[in-house]
């Protein structure tokens, strides 16, 4: 039932090694604004890998594809030091699970879930694409924060900054971004939503390799956090390292569609004891 895991995790953390040298381009995708306490929102999508088979009889290979849920809520405050200071920060949870539909609910597997629970500065939650002095937003910076992935103990972020794209979320943000003149309406699992699309694209070449990405992001300040939904669609391909550019191949396709699914307000943590 789970031959496809092993492939789908694999390409996964090959694209994370991809872009994670190209981290200062890309931005978080889900934090864009901080509603209150007790608020959640909820998004649902698919996943879905084709591999590359040139001259197979029965043409590329299009895996199962998976199902994908992100919940994200806004938890509790509390005082902490934020560069020796003390400064006003909150308690933000992400849960990510991807996996196969069994019996109508999302068979996680192993590894297809995660839970970040981090406390961010809420002077730190973005209100655009870059910072004052035009840098992109790569990361939400951490005070301290958890993690949890499948059924393993929590333990300890060590890094001062959260960054879910590619493993976590695979749509990313841009040094350039096109945004569309006017919001528009966006169907969703919730109903429609007014939400304003912005669209960026990215390619990384190496002498035997590349990896080309194209995201849109639906953002909305009417939604807890900011965002209505996000698709992206990343491209890699092959050659002799030798050989001409024009002999680059596709060899595989990934494509991730997510929309909102829900919102409420009685949020509570799934790492209760964590804090």
């Amino acid at each position: 039932m789970r031959r496809w895991q092993p492939q789908k995790l694999a390409w996964m953390v090959a694209l994370a090694l991809v872009f994670g040298i190209q981290a200062h381009v890309s931005a978080q995708t889900l934090i864009w604004n901080l509603p209150a306490e007790g608020s959640w929102v909820r998004f649902q999508g698919t996943f879905e890998q084709t591999e590359a088979r040139p001259g197979a009889a029965g043409g590329d290979l299009e895996l199962p594809p998976w199902s994908e849920q992100v919940t994200i809520k806004a938890l509790g405050s509390e005082m902490a030091e934020v560069a020796g200071e003390q400064k006003p920060c909150r308690w933000i949870e992400i849960r990510i699970e991807r996996g196969k539909e069994v019996d109508g609910k999302l068979d996680t597997g192993l590894a297809g879930l995660e839970i970040y629970k981090v406390l961010v500065p809420e002077t730190a939650i973005p209100q655009g694409i870059t910072n004052q002095e035009g840098i992109p937003l790569s990361f939400l910076p951490v005070v301290k924060g958890y993690r949890k992935v499948g059924s393993g103990e929590i333990t300890p972020i060590v890094s001062p900054a959260l960054q879910l794209y590619p493993l976590g979320v695979l749509a990313g943000y841009y040094r350039t971004m096109t945004v569309g003149n006017a919001p528009e309406d966006l169907s969703t699992p919730a109903g429609p939503q007014s939400a304003t699309k912005y669209e960026g694209k990215l390619e990384v070449e190496r002498a035997g390799s590349r990896t080309q990405e194209d995201s849109t992001i639906w953002r909305s300040a009417e939604i807890p956090f900011g965002v209505a939904g996000w698709t992206a669609n990343v491209v890699r391909q092959v050659k002799d390292e030798r050989a001409p550019r024009d002999d680059f191949k596709t060899v595989s396709t990934v494509k991730s569609s997510v929309r909102l699914s829900g919102t409420g307000t009685d949020a509570t943590s799934d790492l209760p004891d964590s804090n």
